[in-house]
């Protein structure tokens, strides 16, 4: 039985507490015939109180707690197929890898409806299965519009359910490649610096002891006279990391509008970061998948110009 558009009230026995209220639900509706996954829970949180109050996700039941819980009907998906030029690295039933091009946006929100990784992916997606979310269909990670590189698509549920997971629990490498300004005072650093949203301007993000951890290991590769290229390895996935971390270090990306100083040197470049390689274990058969891509055109034509490669 589906359970789209139907309220329940659920008492929590003695047996059953201490459980997180996302899987305790899932496994109250498998357990009752009904059909939902966590991601369906998960989505209808603003939904779902406990003893008459809001709760997160990670809340752990106690005995004689009651739970409400409202699952909504499914919206519409209207994303539309879009003849998008996306590089296909690799495919299977479960997972696409792509280059994404640099300039192009992951997936649709507010001020982009069209024209996203999303919509170029609509063919090859079931996006009535609903995987993820109604306008991130398969997307456990992204990058920003200006960066180009490797990504991992989800094309199944539990493909979805297992990447999110490797990805919290931070067992999928990636590794950067960034043409920076200046040099970085070690050939290798380790930095650990929290990083919270500006407090000031909205699109920027910035290093504050008050920030969620944020890790990166940065080694560099080669260095030019007023330039380094550097490789990153983000232990954590926050917005903007490695920029935020750079233009800290004092090396900001060239290219960068949004951390790096517009001058002669940046204004008319494409931002210099490249996401190089990532590794992990494929989501249904555990087999070692790694992936490595050259370097797009604008990345290898700037490496050009400053000196020999």
């Amino acid at each position: 039985m589906t359970i789209n558009g139907k309220y329940f009230l659920i008492d929590v026995s003695i047996n059953d507490e201490n459980q997180r209220i996302d899987a305790y639900i899932v496994r109250y509706f498998v357990e009752n015939d009904y059909v939902v996954t966590r991601n369906i829970i998960q989505n209808s949180l603003s939904y779902i109180r406990v003893n008459n109050k809001n709760v997160k996700k990670n809340y752990s039941i106690k005995a004689g707690d009651k739970i409400e819980i409202y699952i909504p009907e499914p919206v519409i998906n209207d994303i539309k197929p879009e003849d998008i030029n996306i590089p296909i690295i690799y495919e299977d039933d479960d997972i696409i890898v792509v280059n994404k091009p640099h300039g192009l946006v992951v997936h649709p929100a507010k001020t982009h409806n069209s024209g996203t990784l999303v919509h170029g992916l609509a063919n090859r997606l079931n996006l009535s299965i609903n995987i993820g979310g109604q306008l991130r269909p398969g997307i456990v990670h992204r990058l920003d519009k200006d960066t180009s590189g490797v990504m991992v698509v989800a094309k199944s549920e539990i493909a979805y359910n297992v990447l999110c997971k490797l990805f919290s629990e931070r067992k999928i490498k990636k590794e950067y490649h960034a043409i920076v300004k200046g040099f970085l005072r070690d050939q290798k650093i380790e930095l650990n610096a929290p990083i919270k949203r500006h407090y000031k301007f909205r699109k920027r993000f910035m290093v504050s002891e008050n920030g969620k951890d944020a890790i990166t290991h940065f080694t560099v590769k080669k260095e030019f006279e007023k330039n380094s290229l550097v490789v990153a390895k983000p232990i954590t996935g926050r917005t903007h990391q490695i920029r935020v971390h750079l233009a800290y270090l004092r090396c900001p990306i060239l290219g960068d509008p949004i951390y790096s100083k517009r001058n002669s040197e940046s204004t008319n470049l494409k931002l210099m970061l490249v996401a190089k390689k990532i590794e992990f274990n494929h989501p249904v058969t555990g087999n070692n998948m790694k992936f490595e891509i050259d370097y797009p055109e604008h990345f290898q034509n700037c490496l050009e110009i400053l000196g020999e490669y």
